[in-house]
């Protein structure tokens, strides 16, 4: 009796489940994300990542608030999740291979040559793109709350002017109303 094509996906899918078990916990946990917490491994690579993009008070000398305390990694997680098993793989990878240790344990100067390899790298480069778009433009685009506009000095989305407006979003409502008195 032959092996049928049943068994052998069930005994495939078995021993990948099983090689999961005996990796390292981190490799683990980038090949399947889970929840995202302070002692989650995924999560803490992704918090040294967009911290390199946009240094936060750990590794800025003024101590200024960057991607991490916009809310970064949660965007990260929110809007483009297909990205992050193979940046944190990818990442970790080249931590490892260069340095011997995790990527979220390096300090600034090695993660941010490592992100310069990575970005200069077209077959790398795609999904470091897209997570630089989410990631940095959640610090600059202030999408959540408003840390990096107001470090910036921006004044708002509307900077009083929809006070002007009755329904006080300014729809339908004639462009000399729009300037403040």
């Amino acid at each position: 009796m032959g092996i049928t094509r049943r068994t052998l996906l069930l005994g495939s899918g078995a021993l990948g489940a099983t090689s999961l078990l005996t990796l390292p916990r981190w490799v683990a946990s980038a090949a399947v994300a889970g929840s995202a917490g302070p002692s989650d491994p995924v999560h803490e690579v992704l918090a040294a990542y967009v911290g390199t993009l946009v240094p936060g008070p750990t590794d800025d000398p003024a101590g200024t608030p960057g991607a991490v305390e916009a809310g970064s990694v949660e965007q990260l997680e929110a809007q483009v999740p297909y990205v992050i098993p193979p940046l944190v793989a990818d990442v970790n990878g080249a931590a490892l291979a260069a340095h011997g240790q995790p990527f979220a344990t390096l300090t600034y100067p090695q993660r941010e040559a490592l992100l310069v390899a990575a970005f200069a790298d077209p077959q790398r480069s795609p999904y470091h793109l897209i997570a630089l778009a989410v990631g940095a433009g959640t610090f600059y685009g202030d999408f959540r709350n408003r840390v990096g506009g107001t470090h910036l000095g921006f004044p708002g989305p509307s900077d009083g002017y929809l006070d002007t407006y009755t329904d006080r979003t300014g729809h339908g409502q004639p462009q000399a109303f729009a300037i403040p008195a």
